[in-house]
Protein backbone atom coordinates (compact mmCIF):
# COMPACT_ATOMS: atom_id res chain seq x y z
CA UNK A 1 0.00 0.00 0.00
CA UNK A 2 1.74 2.98 -1.36
CA UNK A 3 0.19 6.58 -0.68
CA UNK A 4 -2.60 4.96 2.03
CA UNK A 5 -2.78 4.63 5.43
CA UNK A 6 -5.57 1.91 6.86
CA UNK A 7 -7.34 1.93 10.08
CA UNK A 8 -8.63 -0.82 11.45
CA UNK A 9 -11.59 -0.02 13.93
CA UNK A 10 -12.12 -2.57 16.91
CA UNK A 11 -15.76 -1.97 17.20
CA UNK A 12 -17.85 -5.33 17.99
CA UNK A 13 -21.44 -5.88 17.95
CA UNK A 14 -22.16 -5.90 21.85
CA UNK A 15 -20.76 -1.92 21.93
CA UNK A 16 -22.92 -0.96 19.12
CA UNK A 17 -26.54 -3.01 19.54
CA UNK A 18 -28.20 0.86 19.40
CA UNK A 19 -25.89 2.54 17.09
CA UNK A 20 -25.69 3.23 13.42
CA UNK A 21 -22.05 5.06 13.05
CA UNK A 22 -18.73 5.57 15.23
CA UNK A 23 -16.94 8.48 14.47
CA UNK A 24 -13.22 8.47 14.01
CA UNK A 25 -10.85 11.47 15.62
CA UNK A 26 -7.62 12.16 13.67
CA UNK A 27 -4.85 14.09 15.38
CA UNK A 28 -1.52 15.03 15.28
CA UNK A 29 0.77 14.99 18.29
CA UNK A 30 4.07 16.14 18.12
CA UNK A 31 6.86 16.76 21.30
CA UNK A 32 7.60 20.72 21.23
CA UNK A 33 10.01 20.31 24.33
CA UNK A 34 11.10 17.66 25.82
CA UNK A 35 13.55 17.48 29.11
CA UNK A 36 14.45 20.91 28.19
CA UNK A 37 15.75 20.48 24.87
CA UNK A 38 13.48 22.48 21.98
CA UNK A 39 13.08 20.07 19.82
CA UNK A 40 11.19 21.75 16.85
CA UNK A 41 14.48 24.71 16.69
CA UNK A 42 16.57 21.38 16.12
CA UNK A 43 17.92 20.82 19.49
CA UNK A 44 19.10 17.52 19.85
CA UNK A 45 18.16 15.79 23.63
CA UNK A 46 20.41 13.12 24.50
CA UNK A 47 20.01 11.07 26.78
CA UNK A 48 22.03 10.96 29.90
CA UNK A 49 24.27 8.25 31.04
CA UNK A 50 22.58 6.45 33.83
CA UNK A 51 19.03 7.04 32.46
CA UNK A 52 16.43 10.16 32.23
CA UNK A 53 13.35 11.15 33.94
CA UNK A 54 10.72 12.73 31.26
CA UNK A 55 9.38 15.99 31.58
CA UNK A 56 7.75 17.09 27.94
CA UNK A 57 5.24 19.23 26.24
CA UNK A 58 3.41 17.95 23.41
CA UNK A 59 0.91 20.07 21.16
CA UNK A 60 -2.38 17.93 19.97
CA UNK A 61 -4.11 19.15 16.66
CA UNK A 62 -7.32 17.94 15.88
CA UNK A 63 -6.95 16.96 12.02
CA UNK A 64 -10.26 15.43 10.95
CA UNK A 65 -13.37 13.48 12.23
CA UNK A 66 -14.68 10.59 9.73
CA UNK A 67 -18.31 9.40 10.43
CA UNK A 68 -17.93 5.75 9.88
CA UNK A 69 -21.34 4.05 9.43
CA UNK A 70 -21.82 0.72 11.07
CA UNK A 71 -23.98 -2.90 9.76
CA UNK A 72 -26.89 -3.67 11.15
CA UNK A 73 -27.01 -6.34 13.56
Amino acid sequence: MQGELQYILPVYPDQYADVQSVVMKLSLAYLVTYNGADLLSGEVYTIPEGGSGSDGVVNLIPLIEITVPLPNN
